[in-house]
């Protein structure tokens, strides 16, 4: 086994395990900005490096990429851009956030420019850490991530609800 093997393998996950099983580049593995995410980049979405922005790791920028091409939404420069701030607004991101941001970012309302995202964690403590979202349409910044959940009631969508649904089209000018 060497490093050839571990770059041939395209799952960022399976990557990890193979590189901690193996004993191969493990340190620069667990480094976010190593040469080991950016030989995997180079690799296999070279043609989308000049989209990435310089506040994102290289292994998120990946991991990002990974399942984009998975749900057919790769060649999609909008979502590449706003998946990319939604995941830079997060303190801290964890496994399921690029699911949960993709997923967030490829609503109606959201791509139409109807609302803003309003991202926060779950307080629960079953779900303790999960990445909510609800979408909102007077908000000043596009993506926010908020410390605790958003009050509901001071949230009054013309065009959507909460969830991103939207229930009346704006009127054309």
């Amino acid at each position: 086994m060497n490093e050839l093997d571990l770059l041939n393998i395209k799952d960022p996950f399976q990557a990890f395990i193979f590189s901690h099983k193996h004993n191969i580049w493990f340190t620069h593995i667990n480094d976010k900005n190593s040469f080991v995410w950016n030989n995997f980049l180079d690799k296999y979405y070279s043609a989308f490096l000049e989209y990435k922005t310089k506040d994102i790791s290289l292994m998120d920028y990946y991991v990002l990429l990974y399942y984009l091409e998975i749900f057919g939404l790769i060649t999609d420069k909008v979502i590449i851009h706003y998946c990319q701030i939604a995941l830079c607004s997060l303190p801290k991101i964890y496994e399921t956030d690029h699911l949960y941001i993709i997923q967030f970012v490829d609503n109606h309302s959201f791509r139409s420019g109807l609302t803003n995202l309003l991202l926060y964690r779950d307080n629960e403590i079953v779900n303790k850490g999960k990445l909510n979202c609800i979408y909102s349409e007077n908000e000043h910044n596009k993506i926010s991530f908020l410390h605790k959940e958003p009050e509901l009631k001071n949230i009054n969508n013309k065009y959507c609800s909460i969830n991103g649904i939207i229930q009346e089209i704006p009127k054309q000018n």
